[in-house]
């Protein structure tokens, strides 16, 4: 894994990083939110930023997001981005997964048919879903196979068979495990 800039969070030190790997200036605008497990946002801030080539930039973080209320119902989430483009993002959850309250997993799956061998899985959550992996019945290549859902923003996977799958609808024949279907009460 490499990415040319990245930002996270050092809460023991109540700090953002933000490191640039890339050998051009970085300038853009940093936002990190605590938001708790059903994607409510709890508190939010943004700063502008900016890092010289090689260069780390340091940001304050306030005090409400090096230490929450409630550690075991809120992560927090970070984005970087120039204009419209997102530059990073990452999160960071304050206790291990087994601490966490996680809830049921909320996912609400359409497929489409692209041609004989080839569909669009499009995944939106309704909470926090850590480490999701997508097991089908048959062999196929996915483009994406272990990820957060940790935004509504829809998730959508490739799913790529050598063979023709006959299926008026995918989504009856795929199963999901993430960190929540392993530890939700």
């Amino acid at each position: 894994f490499f990415a040319p800039v990245i930002a996270t969070i050092q809460p023991q030190t109540s700090t953002a990083a933000i490191i640039n790997h890339s050998p051009e200036p970085f300038t853009g605008l940093f936002i990190c939110k605590i938001v708790d497990l059903n994607l409510n946002i709890i508190d939010e801030f943004k700063r502008p930023v900016s890092a010289s080539p090689s260069d780390i930039a340091t940001i304050t973080l306030p005090q409400s997001f090096v230490k929450p209320l409630r550690p075991e119902e809120c992560f927090v989430y970070i984005v970087l981005e120039n204009g419209e483009t997102v530059i990073s993002q990452n999160s960071f959850f304050y206790l291990p997964d087994k601490y966490i309250n996680w809830p049921a997993q909320k996912i609400n799956v359409q497929t489409e048919r692209v041609d004989v061998h080839n569909w669009l899985l499009k995944l939106k959550t309704g909470c926090a879903i850590k480490d999701l992996c997508i097991d089908l019945p048959f062999d196929a290549d996915l483009n994406d196979n272990f990820f957060d859902l940790l935004t509504y923003e829809t998730k959508t996977v490739k799913i790529e068979t050598d063979e023709t799958i006959f299926c008026d609808d995918l989504s009856r024949e795929i199963s999901f495990v993430s960190v929540n279907s392993i530890f939700s009460a």
